[in-house]
């Protein structure tokens, strides 16, 4: 997952699920840099990967249903490049 609190707190409270060991790519982006601020899976995707990503639906409402082709295709893109991410981050 990526900056995940938001998602486990709607997780844990709808759901009633909650996530015993995950990775989070914004927290070890943190703990890397020792810094605060949380960058976007982007800019992470962009330095370590090189690659660009289009996050035209990041704020796009995800509660609608049936989710437009559009935002499947969006959501698979950003979690595709998660273990990837992860790998070059932890070396």
């Amino acid at each position: 997952m990526h900056g995940s609190d938001n998602d486990l707190c709607v997780i844990k409270s709808v759901l009633k699920f909650s996530f015993l060991n995950f990775v989070d790519t914004a927290r070890i982006d943190v703990e890397l840099r020792k810094e605060q601020n949380i960058r976007g899976l982007a800019t992470l995707a962009k330095e370590y990967l090189g690659e660009h990503m289009n996050k035209d639906y990041q704020v796009s409402e995800w509660r609608i249903r049936p989710i437009p082709s559009s935002m499947l295709d969006y959501a698979r893109r950003d979690s595709l490049v998660l273990p990837f991410l992860v790998r070059k981050m932890v070396r």
